[in-house]
């Protein structure tokens, strides 16, 4: 498939799959910064979980 006919079938598609297109990308992006936040949240949350249980332990 060349760009060309990728193209041709976006222009010929229905509007709520061009919007489908559209939206993908930024909902894409969101998502991921999203569970990478999260993903540093726990790390730091752990991390500091540790420091405190090594600290009790002495």
């Amino acid at each position: 498939m060349d760009s060309i006919s990728i193209l041709d079938f976006y222009r010929s598609s229905p509007d709520w799959v061009k919007a489908v297109w559209v939206l993908s990308i930024p909902f894409f992006a969101v998502a991921m910064t999203g569970i990478v936040l999260r993903y540093r949240v726990e790390m730091r949350r752990l991390s500091a979980g540790e420091r405190s249980a090594a600290a009790a332990d002495r």
